[in-house]
């Protein structure tokens, strides 16, 4: 088991893996963008665990990736309430 921490900010994510032990495996900062998104999936298959093998905590609930995981994907992609032109 691996646990993610993500600290959320508008531009980017710092991220921290530590083992049940909590000792930290490795530390990324990842843009908030598809490819940091890419580079945190990226970095997890390199520490050879599968999603189920991973618990993530995170800073903030204001975001839709939070939005994503508590409801899934398609439930967001068919809701408009939440979007809005920044």
């Amino acid at each position: 088991m691996i646990n993610i921490g993500i600290d959320w900010s508008e531009t980017h994510h710092d991220v921290c893996f530590l083992n049940d032990a909590g000792a930290v495996v490795t530390r990324v900062t990842v843009p908030h963008s598809p490819d940091g998104f890419l580079k945190l999936e990226t970095t997890r298959q390199q520490l050879g665990v599968t999603a189920n093998e991973c618990r993530v905590g995170l800073e903030t609930a204001h975001n839709l990736l939070i939005r994503s995981a508590s409801c899934g994907p398609r439930a967001i992609a068919r809701s408009t309430s939440f979007r809005r032109v920044s």
